[in-house]
């Protein structure tokens, strides 16, 4: 059966008319906004695909949007040519402009929706037509692919944590209905004097599930922000009200399950508030298992330039939706990912912390702590790391040690049995001991 020809949904005149507008002298935070939850799919024509991701860059570097800015970036990517050169780069300038930008790029997304729903259509007929596959499993992928392209444009508010100090005082809030770089994030004994979160360089946080990745997180956030950086809190594994109780927990020593419950008292509350200042420097986002990572990137970015994020927290890579090209490994896939992460974390000068899941072999080994050669999807983020933690408990886990795998700043002969309580998310100090 052959392909039926038909011609790509697109409105060239409108992706143009787009960056025209956009990329005018002064339009920087309107153009951060909607660029931010465009990817370079969402353009048809090569050249405005690559005028988006100097656009992009340029605003990553807080520079000014014009000819010769955009100029030089199309020429650090090696887009010069693709562009038509400096000519090209004008005559998309001097294009049209247009009064609402949001609905240039509201027709643009909607086009590329059309695309991606008629290449889903006519994969779905060849894979029925040649009984590829067992029907279910067909149903469920293709609905899964589906609920990709519906949600993939929706738009996540961040929510700043000192919203739960209002909440608190004013009752039940969590039912379902500077940089970083600083010594003292962790919040635990002489790990703090050997180890600290860089900045352009990723920081990984591994461990099996339970042992405590995102308490530490937690922590480390919070620590953070008391410090002045201004942090974006990305979970994936937990909704806005866990990750908020999970704060309040580590907060004031009482139980999460308490806040979820809503059976906290007033003293309690008045405690929480105590930490408003801090909480108001720490920002939440609640995206669902699998978003992809363009448009997870793409919220990122738009903190970075909404709320000068510093900071960012992502738990965890694990459930961060990779798209795998033809004939490519989940490994390369997970790679390129780590990859885009990495590059984003070094152009927006950004401190980031990873959380990333370890195999089921690394808890069967007896007493031996965990490798980098033990993270679960791929090894790439142990290679593109500038700190590597790893979390890992002994004695039928009655024990939590805390292990430097990787440090380029400084030492790695670093294995502590910490003191962890799971209840309220606190890792409180060493534990001393005598071999």
């Amino acid at each position: 059966m052959t392909r039926r020809d038909w011609t790509p949904p697109a409105d060239i005149d409108a992706e143009r008319s787009l960056i025209s507008t956009l990329c005018q002298p002064g339009n920087e935070v309107t153009a951060f906004d909607l660029f931010s939850h465009l990817v370079e799919q969402d353009f048809t024509v090569p050249a405005h695909r690559a005028l988006y991701r100097a656009a992009m860059g340029v605003l990553d570097r807080n520079g000014e949007l014009n000819s010769l800015e955009l100029k030089a970036e199309c020429d650090k990517q090696g887009s010069l040519v693709t562009v038509n050169g400096y000519t090209g780069i004008v005559e998309v300038l001097q294009g049209d402009e247009v009064g609402n930008p949001a609905y240039l790029a509201e027709v643009i997304q909607t086009k590329r929706k059309h695309r991606q729903l008629i290449l889903m259509g006519e994969k779905l007929m060849h894979r029925c037509i040649a009984e590829e596959g067992n029907p279910d499993d067909v149903i469920a992928e293709f609905s899964a692919g589906l609920a990709d392209v519906a949600s993939r444009n929706s738009r996540r508010s961040s929510v700043p944590l000192s919203e739960i100090v209002i909440e608190a005082q004013h009752g039940h809030p969590f039912s379902p209905q500077g940089h970083s770089a600083k010594a003292g994030v962790f919040g635990i004994d002489d790990l703090d004097q050997i180890a600290y979160i860089p900045i352009g360089e990723p920081t990984l946080i591994a461990a099996r599930p339970g042992v405590g990745k995102t308490a530490l997180a937690v922590q480390s956030a919070f620590r953070s922000a008391s410090m002045g950086a201004k942090v974006l809190f990305v979970s994936m594994e937990l909704t806005e009200e866990r990750l908020k109780a999970r704060f309040a927990a580590y907060l004031t020593g009482v139980s999460a399950k308490v806040w979820l419950d809503g059976t906290y008292t007033h003293d309690q509350a008045n405690l929480l508030a105590q930490h408003q200042q801090t909480l108001d420097n720490i920002r939440v986002i609640s995206p669902d298992q699998g978003i992809p990572w363009p448009t997870l990137e793409a919220e990122i970015r738009l903190n970075i330039h909404k709320h000068q994020t510093n900071l960012v927290f992502i738990d965890y890579f694990g459930f961060i939706g990779i798209t795998r090209a033809k004939d490519e490994n989940m490994a390369y896939s997970s790679a390129r990912v780590m990859a885009s992460i990495t590059a984003l974390c070094k152009n927006a000068q950004i401190g980031m912390v990873v959380l990333c899941q370890l195999t089921k072999d690394a808890t069967n080994r007896g007493s031996k702590k965990p490798t980098l050669t033990e993270l679960a999807d791929t090894d790439r983020p142990a290679r593109d790391a500038a700190l590597t933690l790893m979390l890992y408990q002994l004695n039928d886990g009655t024990q939590t040690w805390i292990s430097i795998a990787k440090n380029r700043s400084g030492r790695t002969d670093y294995d502590k049995l910490v003191e962890f309580c799971g209840m309220t998310n606190r890792f409180t100090s060493i534990v001393r001991y005598t071999d």
